[in-house]
């Protein structure tokens, strides 16, 4: 499963504060959460890759690499999408 430790954000911005992911991850990525659902039954498992996208590309560029996400996510047999802006 996800392992907290392993992330990293490196995005460096003068208009991107990073204070809440530095102090509390589960901000953006809420890993207790999904694993209890995990625990109850409510979702199977949780991934092993996550992905992310800078929020300021435009979208037409971004096009095909979201494709090569979704084909990755279809190799690991992902069938439900956790959307987390930051």
């Amino acid at each position: 499963g996800a392992d907290d430790k392993d992330l990293i954000q490196s995005h460096h911005s003068g208009d991107h504060d990073r204070t809440g992911f530095q102090q509390d991850l589960h901000l953006i990525l809420p890993f207790d959460r999904l694993r209890e659902l995990v625990d109850a039954g409510e979702l199977g498992s949780i991934a092993e890759t996550h992905y992310s996208f800078l929020g300021g590309s435009p979208p037409g560029d971004m096009e095909r690499f979201a494709h090569k996400v979704a084909d990755r996510m279809k190799l690991e047999a992902v069938d439900t999408v956790l959307l987390c802006p930051v």
